[in-house]
C-alpha cells in the first residue's frame, strides 16, 4: 500500500506515475532526460523554449541552467521536465476524479491523517470527488506544469478547504491511500 508524505507526493505520483525521486537533480540530468524523452536535442530545446546550443551545453554538463534578468532558463527547464513527465493516463485520472454524484463513492478518495480544527484522526477517509466541481482539477494540473508539485498540492488543498471542508481549514498528512 502506498504511503505518501502529503498531498505534494500524492499529486506528483498521480500525474506522472513516478515518485519525485525520479526527477533530475542537476541541469545535466534534466536535459539528458528531456532529450531522451523527446528523441532529439532540437525537440527538447523546443519544448524548453531555449536554443539548440543551450540544450546541448546543458546535456554535456558545460553550463548550468539559471534565471537571469534576461532569461528564466532554470524555470523553463523545470517546466519542460514537469510537462514531459505528465502521462496521458495520469492527466486523465486526475481530471476525471471530480464532479461525481453525491453518494456514488466515485472519484477522488483519500485515506490519511486529517486534522480539522483541533480534531486529528488517523485513517480518516474523505471523498472530495463528490464535492469538487467537474473542472476543479484543470487548475491543479496547470499549476503542476507551471509552478511545480508543491504549488499544485496547495491548489488542491485550497479547493478542498472551499468545497469539501466548506471554508474550514484542514490539514491532510500521512496519506496511506489515494484513489483518483
Amino acid at each position: 500500500m502506498p504511503n505518501f508524505k502529503g498531498l505534494t507526493d500524492a499529486v506528483y505520483r498521480a500525474v506522472t506515475g513516478r515518485s519525485r525521486a525520479s526527477e533530475g537533480r542537476t541541469t545535466k540530468e534534466k536535459a539528458e532526460w528531456l532529450i531522451k524523452t523527446h528523441g532529439s536535442v532540437k525537440a527538447a530545446a523546443g519544448e524548453a523554449q531555449v536554443s539548440y546550443e543551450t540544450m546541448r551545453r546543458w546535456a554535456k554538463g558545460d553550463q548550468e541552467a539559471k534565471n537571469t534578468a534576461r532569461s528564466a532558463n532554470a524555470d523553463k527547464l523545470a517546466r519542460a521536465e514537469r510537462t514531459a513527465r505528465i502521462t496521458k493516463a495520469g492527466a486523465n485520472r486526475v481530471l476525471n476524479s471530480v464532479g461525481k454524484d453525491y453518494g456514488s463513492g466515485e472519484g477522488l478518495r483519500i485515506k490519511a491523517t486529517v486534522t480539522i480544527s483541533n480534531d486529528r484522526r488517523a485513517d480518516r477517509i474523505i471523498k472530495p470527488g463528490e464535492s469538487l466541481p467537474a473542472d476543479a482539477m484543470e487548475q491543479v494540473l496547470h499549476t503542476f506544469q507551471e509552478e511545480g508539485p508543491e504549488a499544485a498540492a496547495q491548489e488542491l488543498q485550497d479547493l478542498l478547504d472551499v468545497y469539501y471542508f466548506k471554508g474550514g481549514r484542514a490539514t491532510i498528512e500521512d496519506i496511506t491511500d489515494i484513489a483518483w
